[in-house]
């Protein structure tokens, strides 16, 4: 796993490896309230870097946190941080 950061009441896990059911590894952000319980979380997959996703079509993941949910910011296969290979919408629904 990579860096984790706490501020102000938010959490922040960069690099998170997930793996998927073919070996793959996809890069992954988690940002959470420090609070315990659960909460909804919103699944955000880009090929243009997660990192990044506040300046692309979403509000900065913290916005949402503020308003109760777990943000997952994930590279898509092939793509950043992620390993594989890229092929557009290939493997979006087994992802």
């Amino acid at each position: 796993m990579g860096e984790s950061i706490t501020i102000s009441g938010l959490t922040m896990e960069f690099d998170v490896p997930v793996r998927m059911s073919d070996g793959i590894t996809l890069a992954t952000d988690v940002y959470r309230a420090n609070k315990g319980g659960p909460v909804p979380a919103l699944l955000l997959r880009t090929p243009y870097d997660k990192r990044d996703v506040e300046s692309q079509v979403y509000a900065h993941p913290a916005w949402y946190v503020a308003r109760g949910f777990a943000v997952v910011s994930q590279d898509v296969r092939g793509r950043w941080r992620s390993e594989g290979d890229f092929v557009p919408f290939a493997h979006e629904a087994r992802d």
